[in-house]
């Protein structure tokens, strides 16, 4: 883990962020009820704000140090492997028998769309994809579906008679939901190229 660029520091901010920002809201609404013993409309208000900002602040901070993060995984594994990220996409990755407690991604990276594969260059994993093999892209959810926030691009592979799925989700856009929406260019361009 040590000298990592994707560390528990930036998980741990993802989460906190957005935690502390509604904490304020929910602890006075509820503080306001307890005081009250009963159920008041300013404590259900205050209550139903800090889900609200605690929702922004998901999206606005979830992916902190974002641009950050680009960079340094650009310098340290894309110049090692002699690539530049123009073409490329810089993604989230899981292995579907991955789980995270504090993150849907385990690993970070940008993904190729070649002539003839797909790949996956990342600070823990490297994985190629051979077009013949891409059977098909869809979405799955990931914990931030659960928010209306985000979800797999999941390219569908057969590779040697079994079964194979690369899980990605961009991570170009500043924010959640514009990582969505470039989710949904991506499993566009993905499925194009694969009919191709």
């Amino acid at each position: 883990m040590a000298g990592r660029v994707w560390g528990m520091g930036q998980k741990w901010m993802g989460n906190l962020i957005p935690i502390l920002c509604m904490l304020p809201f929910g602890l006075v609404g509820t503080l306001l009820m307890v005081k009250a013993h009963e159920v008041t409309a300013v404590g259900v208000v205050l209550c139903v704000l800090a889900l609200v900002v605690g929702w922004l602040a998901v999206n606005q901070f979830g992916f902190f140090g974002n641009a950050k993060l680009r960079r340094e995984i650009q310098r340290k594994v894309l110049a090692k492997a002699g690539k530049d990220a123009s073409g490329g996409t810089f993604v989230g990755f899981a292995r579907p028998s991955y789980i995270g407690l504090l993150d849907a991604h385990e690993d970070l990276g940008f993904l190729f769309v070649g002539a003839e594969s797909l790949e996956y260059l990342g600070e823990q994993h490297q994985v190629s994809v051979a077009k013949a093999d891409v059977k098909g892209v869809r979405f799955r959810a990931n914990v931030h579906s659960l928010l209306g926030l985000g979800r797999w691009v999941s390219i569908e592979a057969i590779h040697k008679g079994k079964p194979v799925r690369l899980l990605v989700e961009p991570r170009e856009e500043a924010t959640l939901l514009g990582n969505r929406k470039r989710g949904t260019r991506l499993r566009k361009e993905i499925e194009e190229w694969r009919r191709s």
